[in-house]
């Protein structure tokens, strides 16, 4: 038995040395239909990535569609595809590892596994015991291991010691004198970080996801994505996942705010502008309704575990951790926007589809309900033919424009904003060639009732005549120059022009009813001045018809 034992483990570095070793992946992509940012060759920055033990793949994107959103369209076909691509580059002694695949922009850089906050030294007191508490409740049931006392008893299921820190992996400009620019930055939902945008999910819905790293990278951003506050023992790489997987009742504030304030004391180093733009769905909705509060730096956080403020000294202190504008749908976060979501908070775009397998459709009017209550600048999205997912590629029903354009329009203006184009009308309500329109200029924005959450909270099925801005603009500047028009006789129509979210949606209301079966036409000149003393780059016309019945 002794001398079989000894076979068995003289063989064993052989048999290890069998499994080609998982490496990260780099498509580089090249001849890309935008300017150049970032000042290293490309030969510097292949040989950087190769030496960070990256497999580098050229891509040639010069036959790719110049616009967007073709181009994402483009991006997104071939990620869904890219299994293929680099399953050519396995061999022996290397394969691609599926949950780390970075598409990189000419110019370019990676820099991955950036250890940015520690939940031993800086969690909230209790967080350690809540961990302990688990290994002995769900790890001892699941694997039949021993019960523990103390952290430094506990392990990795493959004997490594249990890894504490966040991380997050930055694409991001190279070379010292590269122009700066804004970050998308992606709070994960999974375990790896990088799971939800993986080649391996080819899923319309899945791939989707990948549209907005991908559409944000080739138009000029940086890319973050950043560790969940998961209890360590639930990755999928440490014991598995489990009910209790989240700290972020303890942590998630703490932890959300160090990622910011990591970014914005490395500016210089990552080539980036100080704009910040996130995104949080399912249980990362937690962190982006947090972090949206312009006041979350002064909110400190708490620890369930015995109601002491976390005053453990945290990285980066006094840094600003504030953001520009979010994304937060289907979680924990958006479930609690009522609590969380406030006057001082960023403008916001949130969704929620209709099969979502966790219930969100069910409470999305509360969430829609509150971001109305209090002013708030949001763009709602009622994902009718969608679950669990982004936005997305889909057409918006409301407004008939693609979800992503809609998105990305929004985004943009806070992070990267056009003075030239900054004014333009962002939308305009009923969507072009709408007949479905009452006599007051109602028109349906939400699904078919038979789709709808049985609790609406009074929200309105339709909405009025509507124009919506991404700049401010005033009341009486609006009434004076936009005009809604029949177009039989040229004859305006005369009513009111009333404001919301903050002087940045405009609703019309007749002062008489519309004509059944007549056409109008609303019109925004490019002559109206913003608050901000900008003026649209071009006029703006929507024609409607007016239901007979």
């Amino acid at each position: 038995m002794k001398r079989l034992s000894s076979l068995i483990l003289a063989l064993l570095p052989l048999c290890l040395a069998a499994e080609p070793a998982l490496k990260p992946l780099a498509f580089y992509m090249k001849n890309l239909p935008c300017p150049r940012i970032g000042t290293q060759t490309d030969g510097q920055i292949r040989a950087s990535l190769e030496a960070d033990g990256f497999i580098v793949i050229d891509i040639d994107c010069s036959s790719f569609p110049k616009t967007s959103p073709e181009l994402e369209d483009a991006l997104c076909a071939f990620h869904k595809n890219a299994k293929t691509v680099y399953s050519a580059y396995a061999n022996a002694s290397q394969a691609v590892d599926a949950s780390a695949v970075f598409y990189v922009p000419a110019g370019y850089t990676v820099t991955r596994n950036i250890p940015v906050w520690n939940i031993a030294c800086h969690g909230a007191e209790g967080s350690v015991q809540r961990v302990v508490e688990t290994w002995n409740k769900e790890i001892v049931e699941r694997f039949g291991v021993a019960p523990v006392i103390s952290a430094d008893q506990m392990y990795c299921k493959d004997g490594r010691p249990v890894d504490w820190w966040l991380r997050m992996d930055i694409v991001h400009p190279s070379g010292a004198a590269a122009t700066k620019v804004p970050t998308l930055l992606i709070f994960s939902s999974n375990s790896p970080r990088l799971s939800p945008i993986s080649p391996l999910n080819t899923s319309d819905q899945a791939i989707w996801k990948s549209a907005f790293p991908l559409g944000f990278l080739v138009s000029g951003y940086a890319f973050a994505i950043a560790d969940h506050c998961y209890n360590p023992l639930a990755r999928n790489d440490v014991w598995k996942y489990f009910d209790r997987y989240t700290l972020d009742d303890w942590d998630g504030l703490a932890s959300t705010t160090a990622y910011v304030r990591y970014l914005k004391s490395h500016l210089q180093e990552y080539n980036l502008n100080g704009k910040i733009g996130v995104m949080g769905i399912s249980k990362a909705s937690y962190s982006a309704v947090r972090i949206a509060d312009t006041m979350n730096a002064s909110l400190g956080e708490h620890s369930l575990f015995n109601g002491i403020p976390n005053s453990r000294p945290q990285p980066w202190q006094g840094v600003d951790s504030r953001v520009d504008v979010v994304y937060a749908a289907a979680g924990n976060g958006t479930r609690l926007a009522g609590k969380y979501v406030t006057p001082t908070s960023v403008p916001m775009v949130t969704s929620a589809g209709r099969t979502d397998e966790y219930g969100q459709w069910t409470v999305y009017p509360h969430v829609v309900k509150h971001l109305n209550d209090i002013d708030h600048i949001h763009l709602d999205f009622w994902m009718e033919e969608l679950g669990h997912t982004y936005p997305g590629m889909g057409t918006d029903e409301a407004t008939d424009e693609r979800r992503y354009v809609l998105f990305k329009r929004f985004f943009d203006h806070y992070l990267k904003p056009d003075p030239v184009t900054s004014a333009d009308v962002f939308l305009i309500l009923p969507k072009e060639n709408c007949t479905a329109v009452d006599a007051t200029g109602q028109s349906r924005t939400l699904p078919p009732d038979s789709c709808l959450p049985e609790s609406l909270l009074g929200l309105p099925k339709t909405a009025p005549i509507t124009v919506r801005f991404l700049e401010e603009y005033t009341t009486e500047e609006i009434n004076s120059k936009v005009s809604v028009v029949s177009m039989a006789g040229n004859r305006p129509v005369e009513g009111e022009w009333t404001a919301s979210m903050q002087g940045t949606c405009f609703c019309f209301y007749p002062s008489v009813p519309l004509v059944k079966g007549g056409i109008y036409v609303i019109t925004v000149p490019a002559t109206i001045t913003s608050k901000a003393g900008h003026h649209p780059s071009k006029e703006e016309s929507r024609v409607f018809t007016v239901s007979r019945t």
